[in-house]
Formats: structure tokens, sequence, C-alpha cells
């Protein structure tokens, strides 16, 4: 029964095939997740009218990709990085065997990761294809010296994956990363800088999330955030390429002509370029909203009163003195002013002074200037004038 229909018999279930993950997977979820929220997005656009559809529509590009840029940055193996091709070395231990490989060194802030890719893939009856990722994060401890277990996590991994039989390329890559003696302490250096460069990433993603809410409040506090955004990611740019200079620098030789010296990737020059960006949108944003504020709160969608709204937060109520008199400031906007734009004025009845007509129900009052404004009347319940 186990060969029937078929003509040549193999067993009913087979065995996973392993393929190396040439992508981190975490990269590709923080991808996918801001993709599905821009398809979320283009679905209901249609549903804007006239200008705010383009406002909306660069308020949500620009927030999702400030967002991915600090995930992918904080998570990836970007930020030193470099290749080599058709690099002729050894492939296992105590081998004379001899492969043609393309070697790549990825360096994040987490950890590292060595790929091994031979160029053919099939070379020696064996598939040539690795992607080794090692580890300093969680905890991040340096540890002792060694590979025992007080070392710390990285060499610790080093040791298991040495156990296991990496090959050769790999285990000469990572090697470079478990010495902590005299001037060859890479491995320290790029932990240490890892660490602080994440925690100003993670208060930056923080930072991000407080900037959102506040453009939805007042335009002008999310300007001001957005700068102190961009402003923290320049720094942890700052302090990751300050510490991890070394003397000497990081080469990785595998022969005379083929060597790796990495530098720094895309994750470096990603969070740089985005860093000022933040900077540059927020001082535009702060200088929009100070000479145009109603144009800019058109384009954040506030409607008249929240603008009058931002206006009474950001400006106290002040008083002062000018020609006119006592100036008081209410809504964001002088009381007199208010009244310049519309005279509302009571007008005397009587040529006699000193007297009160009674129109109606209310009392109209008059002096020698003939106009009191109705500021002032409003404070006044009921007036009996007495006429000798």
């Amino acid at each position: 029964m186990g060969g029937s229909f078929r003509k040549q018999p193999a067993p009913t279930l087979y065995p996973a095939n392993k393929t190396p993950c040439t992508t981190d997977g975490l990269e590709i979820a923080f991808a996918v997740a801001c993709a599905m929220i821009a398809f979320s997005f283009i679905l209901i656009i249609a549903g804007i009218r006239g200008w705010e559809r383009i406002w909306a529509t660069v308020r949500v590009i620009t927030a999702l990709w400030i967002g991915l840029v600090l995930l992918e940055c904080n998570f990836g193996y970007g930020w030193y990085v470099d290749k080599m091709k058709g690099v002729h070395t050894k492939y296992k231990a105590f081998s004379k065997v001899d492969i043609t490989a393309d070697i790549g060194l990825y360096i994040g802030l987490r950890g590292i990761n060595v790929t091994l890719k031979g160029v053919p893939e099939y070379q020696h009856n064996e598939h040539i294809f690795y992607n080794e990722a090692f580890r300093w994060a969680d905890p991040w401890v340096q540890g002792h010296i060694g590979f025992g277990p007080d070392a710390g996590q990285f060499n610790q991994e080093f040791r298991a994956k040495k156990v296991n039989g990496v090959p050769y390329p790999i285990q000469w890559v990572a090697g470079y990363f478990t010495v902590d003696e005299g001037q060859m302490r890479w491995g320290r250096k790029f932990r240490l800088a890892g660490w602080i460069t994440h925690i100003l990433l993670w208060l930056a993603f923080a930072v991000y999330l407080v900037t959102i809410i506040l453009f939805w409040l007042v335009v002008r506090l999310g300007a001001i955030a957005m700068v102190l955004l961009g402003a923290i990611m320049i720094l942890a740019v700052f302090f990751y390429g300050i510490i991890i200079m070394n003397d000497p620098e990081l080469v990785i030789p595998f022969n005379a002509e083929d060597r790796l010296h990495p530098t720094f990737g895309s994750s470096f020059y990603f969070s740089l370029f985005t860093g000022f960006f933040c900077i540059f949108i927020g001082c535009l944003i702060w200088a929009l909203d100070f000479f145009a504020p109603q144009k800019t709160a058109v384009m954040f969608n506030h409607t008249a009163a929240e603008f009058c709204q931002e206006e009474s937060h950001l400006e106290q109520p002040e008083y002062g003195t000018s020609s006119f008199g006592v100036c008081r400031t209410e809504r964001g906007v002088t009381v007199f002013r208010q009244s310049l734009r519309k005279r509302r004025h009571t007008i005397r009845l009587s040529t006699q002074s000193g007297r009160s007509t009674r129109s109606g129900s209310q009392n109209f009052m008059y002096n020698n200037n003939n106009i009191i404004p109705l500021e002032d009347i409003a404070q006044v319940t009921e007036v009996t004038v007495h006429v000798d």
C-alpha cells in the first residue's frame, strides 16, 4: 500500500527542509505592521475631501516613516557592516578543503550576524549557506574572561556554536568579539555602544508617541516635541560613533587580499537622516504656526474653537496699560481688539448731563463723553441717579 499510485515509492512524511533565514523576522514584522496601517489608510483616504486629503496623507506617511525607522534601527543589524564576495577560505577545522564563498558581517545594537554563502552554493557535496547570530544583549553584561558559566552571553553562545560545528569562517569572524585584552576590546565597545544607543532610541520612541498626541492637541507644542525627538536620535548616533572608536580598527583578514573592514551601515545613516529631518520639520511647523497659525490649524485639521483654545493655553492672561487704558488678554485676543471689530456703544438719549433714562427694562448711563463701553455696563446690574 505504501507504494500505491507512485512511480517511485517514497516515505509518506518527509523531514523538514531547513533553510537559513537571511532576514531578521522581527524587522519584517515591523515593516508588515506599518504596511498594513498604510494600506488601511489608503482604503479610507477617498472619503477625505479637498486639501485635507493631502495634509492627512503627509501626516500619516511621516508618522509611519519615523516610527518604522525607530523600531528597525533599534532591533536591526545594520549599524556596522561589511561584505566580501568570492573569498577563498577554509571550510572546516582540521580540513584541507577550500571553498569560495561570500562572507558578510552585520553588527547591530544587540549582537552580530555572520553570513556564509557558497559560490556556487553546492560545493564538495554540501550545501553551503549559513546565517549565524551571536547576541550580547539581555542581559547586557560583559561577564568574565573565557567561556565558562560566568562569561558573557556572547562568549557562551560562541562556545555552544563551536561545539555544534559551525563553519570555520563564521568562527573566525565571531572570535574577534570574544577577546577582551589589551587594545582588542571590540566586543566590549560594541556592547556598550549598543546598550546606550538602544536606551536613547527607546526614549526617542516614547517622545515620538507624545509628539503624535501633542499634534492633535496643540500644534506648537507638537513641533517642539518633534525637535526634541530629532535631537535624541542624533545624540544616539553620536554616542554610537564615539564609543565604537578603537585603535586599532576592526579588520578581520582571511588572506593577503580579502579582509573584512566594516563601516557604518544603513541603520546608522537612517537614524542620522531621520533625526535631522525631525528637527527641520519641527522648526518649520513652529515657524508656520507662529506666523500663520490659522493656516497651520487647517493643516492639522483643527477647528476654529480648538485654535482659540490653543492660543489661550499658549498665551496666559496678561494685564498691560495702553493709551486706551487697561487691556486684558482673553483667548489669545485682547478685549480691546475684540471691541474694535464691531463697535457697540450706548448713546445719550437726553441732552441733560447727569441723568439716567429708562428705556424698556434696561438702564443706560451717560457721561460727559457720551459713550461708555459695554464691558463696563456689563458689570452694572442696576443704577440709580439722583438729580437735585
